[in-house]
């Protein structure tokens, strides 16, 4: 069994159930996050992206939860956000201020892309530990 330490025990722990969590609501409330899906043409439609995301979210919390599984799905997730902070800055450039929803306005859409450079930089913190000799 792999030794945690608290820090990273708990960054690990919450990083998992909010991963679940919003996998699942992915599911949930999946127009939602169609709305957050960028307008690319080769993309397929945004609801099965939104669905497949929601499952690699769930699969992917799940792993951190496995001491085996630990450094790859910490890896994974840090591909995975950085593939949202993509499609965020990709808002950013897109964003107006007529925009009726605030997200869409470059103030909303600058959140956006500020809050998941934090996952992302929350989730490498994970996955460098996870893959070192204490995690």
């Amino acid at each position: 069994m792999l030794t945690l330490t608290p820090l990273w025990q708990a960054a690990t722990v919450v990083l998992a159930g909010f991963l679940v969590l919003v996998g699942v609501a992915h599911f949930a409330v999946p127009g939602y996050f169609s709305t957050l899906v960028p307008p690319w043409p080769w993309l397929p439609g945004a609801r099965p992206l939104v669905l497949v995301s929601g499952g690699v979210e769930v699969i992917l919390g799940i792993g951190l939860f496995v001491d085996a599984a630990r450094p790859l799905a910490a890896w994974g997730v840090v591909v995975l956000m950085s593939v949202y902070v993509a499609t965020h800055l990709d808002a950013l450039l897109r964003a107006s201020g007529d925009r009726p929803r605030w997200l869409d306005r470059p103030a909303g859409a600058s959140a956006r892309v500020v809050v998941n450079l934090a996952y992302l930089g929350w989730a490498l913190g994970v996955a460098i530990w996870a893959s070192g000799p204490g995690g």
